[in-house]
């Protein structure tokens, strides 16, 4: 089992494994453990309180024969939490993740191809294959029940909590500004 640190001497470093060694029938598998700091995005409500693990193995599918090559595969887990706010009523939450994936392995970077990850020259970047789902799999709002009433728009109340005071206007033609402005200007 490779275990690691994505840390060393207060820089972030990526682990490399050299998948080649599967790929001639040398090792079945490798097996990792490691986790990483998630960079903070501008303009993303997520913090994270603590690294991001991750563990899993690159492991021989199936056998070479010959001058054949093996089939090899990358398998994953993803693991940690985040703290976010309600994306309709604000409310801080604090939310769990467990990403799983699986993808087979290619020295070869002719092709974009889905459910594959490359190792060029056999050397597979695992840190950054993991970052990459991490960030793909993140969701772009949360809820904290999804049928979240989310805030007044004129008061501010917490809706969940009960009724506001607040008397909503009542439009029959939601569009009718927008059809004013168009009719001014095309009278121009």
């Amino acid at each position: 089992m490779i275990r690691m640190s994505t840390q060393e001497n207060g820089k972030t470093k990526n682990l490399v494994l050299d998948v080649s060694r599967v790929y001639n029938g040398a090792t079945a598998e490798i097996p990792f453990d490691f986790s990483f700091k998630p960079e903070d995005e501008e303009g993303n409500d997520l913090l994270f309180p603590e690294d991001v693990r991750v563990c899993g193995s690159i492991f021989e599918k199936a056998a070479g024969t010959g001058v054949t090559e093996s089939y090899v595969g990358l398998e994953m887990s993803i693991r940690g939490k985040y703290v976010t706010h309600c994306a309709r009523c604000a409310k801080e939450l604090t939310k769990t993740f467990d990403i799983n994936a699986s993808y087979g392995v290619t020295k070869d970077t002719a092709e974009d191809l889905e459910d594959y990850v490359e190792a060029p020259g056999g050397m597979l970047d695992v840190t950054e294959s993991a970052r990459t789902l991490f960030y793909l799999e993140l969701p772009s709002r949360t809820l904290c029940k999804e049928d979240c009433l989310g805030l007044c728009p004129m008061c501010g109340k917490d809706l969940n909590t009960g009724e506001c005071s607040c008397k909503p206007e009542i439009s029959t033609n939601h569009l009718s500004d927008l059809k004013k402005l168009l009719d001014k200007h095309d009278e121009k």
